[in-house]
């Protein structure tokens, strides 16, 4: 190998290890960045149960300071203060370690199970109730009482289905009803201000 070879081999194993390892904070912020379930507003009026979606989030905190907390949604792209940039370190951690997302209704959001059922759920990689609804009968059949919770989950889906229809018209009257109230409070803000003619009369 060449001199200039190695000093190649050398510059691209150095450039490899670098993007690798994740960078150190120097930030000097607790950063932390986790899933949240957020909810669909969209897609729960059009199915008529709550559906969430885990999104990204990010947790920034001043060290020693709890009231510096902030909690949003992660910005992700390729200016200098975005997220995956900013805290490059801790977001590639997370990258690597993260859960597969959520999609559907949580258990926690179905009042038919408990606290203790839902862990026992997750143990199982069950963690909606699309996936309980979902499960094959082989499966279900090797736990007491599944069965019965399967046929519950699906009865449920089917009754939030057919009750959709309803939620959105609610969603829509309730719309306009706020579109009508804001309409009538600038009226009635616009007929109590005095009219520049009744003003002049008076300076008159």
């Amino acid at each position: 190998m060449s001199e200039l070879e190695a000093l190649d081999a050398s510059a691209y194993s150095m450039a490899t290890s670098q993007m690798a390892a994740p960078q150190q904070s120097t930030h000097g912020l607790h950063v932390q960045f986790y899933m949240h379930p957020l909810q669909d507003t969209l897609r729960t009026i059009e199915e008529g149960r709550p559906i969430f979606n885990d999104t990204p989030y990010v947790m920034i905190m001043v060290p020693g300071d709890k009231d510096s907390v902030v909690r949003r949604p992660v910005r992700v792209g390729v200016h200098p203060k975005d997220d995956n940039l900013r805290f490059a370190g801790e977001y590639q951690a997370f990258q690597a370690n993260k859960d597969q997302p959520i999609e559907g209704t949580p258990l926690a959001e179905w009042p038919l199970m408990t606290a203790s059922e839902i862990r026992e759920m997750e143990y199982f990689g069950i963690r909606t109730v699309e996936n309980l609804a979902g499960l094959a009968d082989v499966k279900a059949s090797q736990f007491m009482g599944m069965q019965d919770k399967k046929k519950k989950a699906n009865e449920w889906l089917q009754n939030t289905k057919d009750g959709a229809p309803m939620l959105r018209l609610n969603a829509e009257l309730a719309e306009r009803d706020n579109k009508i109230e804001v309409m009538q409070q600038q009226l009635e803000e616009l007929l109590a201000k005095p009219s520049k003619k009744k003003n002049r009369d008076v300076a008159e």
